[in-house]
């Protein structure tokens, strides 16, 4: 019920609020060149059971999977990341490209650490910080339900 505007304003806070925790997670943020930023976006639309899904899209790698996923999840050991993806990410890093090779063994050994930073940010963007946002939605759907009632219920006079 809740219109395409609300879920539109919903979609850009969540990208907004997933920014500022990449950009500040701690003890390493996790933004270099900023293109995970850049490429976040997000599509609502009905599930087969009407549900109202609003779904996170990011960029993929060459291999199709979604940067965001294993910023979120992290890796598990026993895989190598791409080493071109890696020299990049460290020369925007100021890393030297001879430490890439180490780099890329320490995370073969130990995988990545995921930062759970799709919750984190649900978290947020349904805490008390965005009352005003819910407050729209409230009103929307209150409007929406009025809407229903005096378009569908009739009195006859007796």
């Amino acid at each position: 019920m809740v219109s395409g505007v609300i879920l539109n304003k919903i979609g850009k806070r969540w990208i907004g609020i997933i920014s500022r925790l990449l950009q500040s997670n701690l003890p390493f943020p996790k933004y270099a060149t900023g293109k995970l930023v850049r490429s976040l976006q997000f599509k609502h639309f009905k599930d087969a059971d009407g549900n109202t899904v609003i779904q996170l899209i990011s960029a993929k790698s060459d291999k199709g999977f979604e940067y965001i996923k294993v910023i979120d999840q992290g890796r598990k050991p026993g895989k190598y990341v791409p080493i071109n993806a890696l020299k990049n990410w460290a020369k925007v890093k100021g890393i030297p490209e001879e430490a890439v090779y180490a780099i890329n063994k320490k995370i073969f050994k130990d995988g990545i650490k995921a930062t759970f930073i799709i919750n984190r940010s649900l978290e947020q963007l349904f805490s008390s910080q965005n009352k005003d946002l819910f407050d729209e939605i409230e009103e929307e759907v209150i409007s929406d339900i009025t809407k229903i009632f005096k378009n569908t219920l009739t009195f006859k006079k007796v």
